[in-house]
């Protein structure tokens, strides 16, 4: 069924201010990761994200292996920013599973095992945080990346985990 003219002027003034993909119910999400378990990739993207907007959703970017051919996505729901820290004032995102199920964790009487919240720096933003046009950007990136490298393989850690400079 096609969008009325107020749908589409709506969704069109959500997609200029956010310019992030909403998540519409039904929808899958990456599995968590943990605290960063995965190897953080800082991309240079043309253009940075002016401003995050509060229950928008954006993406946490990381890759598993070192040639950052294996991209891993994570949908998170900006909440808010934190009590300063320092010179920094850190952002809130919560995972989009908790958030359709239970709504924000900032408006939640108590806390909720089932609930994933994130405290991000802004440095993060636009590197580890991205909008949706960024990440599909990035992966486009990684895809051709693992093409170059004829699809390398994960390797198994038997040595156990060493950080990555």
């Amino acid at each position: 069924m096609p969008a009325t003219n107020t749908q589409s002027s709506r969704m069109q003034r959500v997609n200029d201010s956010c310019r992030v993909f909403r998540v519409l119910r039904g929808a899958i999400v990456g599995s968590y990761l943990g605290d960063y378990t995965a190897i953080c990739y800082r991309i240079v993207v043309r253009a940075r994200m002016e401003r995050l907007e509060v229950g928008c959703t954006y993406y946490r970017l990381t890759f598993a292996d070192r040639d950052l051919t294996m991209p891993g996505v994570e949908p998170l729901v900006y909440l808010g920013d934190a009590d300063p820290e320092g010179d920094e004032v850190p952002h809130i995102f919560q995972d989009t599973v908790s958030y359709s199920r239970f709504g924000s964790r900032l408006e939640m009487p108590q806390d909720r095992e089932e609930v994933l919240v994130y405290f991000v720096s802004p440095k993060e933003v636009g590197s580890g945080i991205l909008d949706v046009q960024q990440v599909a950007s990035a992966i486009a990136a990684a895809a051709e990346r693992a093409a170059a490298l004829h699809n390398p393989k994960l390797p198994v850690l038997r040595g156990g985990w060493a950080s990555v400079p």
